[in-house]
């Protein structure tokens, strides 16, 4: 039997972040980081280094990390986001929900799009509209069925 994957966790490109610029020789420990989001490190690919040496020798970024992964299992196959918790609850990645890898309420992402643009949207459309425009996602990286919604327009 095989070991059960480990759930992914993406970068939240609505919330604060931090980019790595230059060259990194291969045996850097810092050579696959390329984001810092809540002092946790990043790769390439924008999914966390739950395994970095810097995480695993900080236990407060090792707990952070942890409780990320522990939440993302939590909602099976989907990613979770990288941010706190609110009252109890996890906040929503519109990253991992415009492409499809978060499956959320409406509700929850018409709220979260309010508490971090200020703006209230009417449908989906508009919400991705609104996130391919702030840049947090764009239009070759939305799922299939978000796509769907712009051609039937």
């Amino acid at each position: 039997m095989a070991a059960p994957q480990q759930p992914v966790v993406r970068l939240d490109r609505s919330m604060e972040f931090s980019t790595i610029h230059g060259d990194r020789l291969v045996g850097d420990p810092h050579h696959n980081v390329f984001f810092y989001q809540r002092g946790l490190p990043y790769g390439p690919d924008e999914v966390l280094l739950h395994d970095h040496p810097e995480v695993e020798g900080d236990p407060k970024k090792k707990a952070l990390a942890e409780r990320l992964l522990k939440q993302a299992a939590k909602r099976g196959p989907s990613t979770m986001a990288n941010s706190p918790a609110e009252k109890g609850k996890s906040e929503v990645n519109l990253t991992a929900w415009a492409m499809g890898e978060q499956d959320v309420v409406w509700q929850e992402v018409t709220n979260a799009i309010a508490r971090r643009f200020s703006v209230r949207v009417n449908n989906k459309t508009d919400a991705l509209e609104l996130l391919m425009a702030e840049r947090i996602v764009t239009r070759d990286q939305l799922s299939e069925e978000h796509l769907k919604l712009f051609e039937d327009a």
